[in-house]
């Protein structure tokens, strides 16, 4: 049986605020919320619904994570073929492997090159799990193809962030000035502080670092 509109107004407010009585007030029920609310909660329908809102919720956080993850091991390398041919004009940009002395369609002796290049795997730019890696793509007959992709330090440090790595030891630093290498570390699980402390050799970071540890070293909790 579906929900009514009323209801489903309730699911949307709790799903918002968490609390089966102030939903049941904004959804506009009359009477006690602190009743409404909670026999609200309490039916089976609109309890599978919740349940189903909120098992679709985590699946996009699940994705996204995926996404970040995707983009933070990605490689451009991915993007490119290598395209080989025979032919007896070889462009500039053509690395020449071999030649041979063929004939043409007049019997003429001409000498043909087996050449190869580098060129973008536009089935790999089609593919739509190798698309979401893609920030921009354009093609102009002047400039011809150009792929930018997702910076992967920026996503590295992001699900730094969503793991809760920087949280956990109190620290103040700014992960934008970190190198890829040092967020490398700090996702195998090294301690920030020694990862930035070994890491650094001039002011920024290394300040950032010292800052930090002397916050962590005052906090009377420690």
């Amino acid at each position: 049986m579906g929900l009514t509109r009323r209801q489903q107004i309730f699911v949307s407010e709790y799903l918002q605020c968490w609390n089966a009585t102030e939903a049941a007030r904004r959804a506009g029920y009359r009477g006690r919320p602190n009743t409404i609310g909670p026999r609200l909660l309490s039916n089976v329908s609109i309890a599978a619904e919740v349940k189903a809102e909120i098992e679709a919720r985590s699946l996009k956080t699940a994705e996204g994570l995926a996404i970040l993850a995707a983009q933070a091991r990605s490689s451009l390398a991915g993007f490119f073929k290598i395209q080989m041919r025979w032919t007896d004009q070889p462009l500039t940009c053509e690395e020449i492997l071999d030649e041979q002395i063929t004939t043409n369609s007049k019997g003429n002796p001409i000498k043909t090159y087996l050449v190869k290049r580098i060129v973008i795997d536009m089935d790999q730019v089609h593919d739509p799990e190798k698309a979401r890696l893609i920030k921009k793509f354009t093609h102009s007959p002047r400039n011809g193809i150009s792929i930018e992709m997702y910076d992967a330090q920026a996503a590295t440090a992001k699900l730094l962030e969503a793991s809760g790595v920087f949280k956990q030891t109190n620290l103040n630093i700014d992960i934008s000035g970190l190198t890829t290498e040092q967020l490398e570390r700090i996702a195998r699980g090294e301690n920030p502080i020694d990862v930035v402390a070994a890491s650094a050799s001039t002011g920024g970071v290394r300040a950032a670092t010292s800052e930090a540890a002397t916050d962590i070293e005052n906090d009377p909790a420690e």
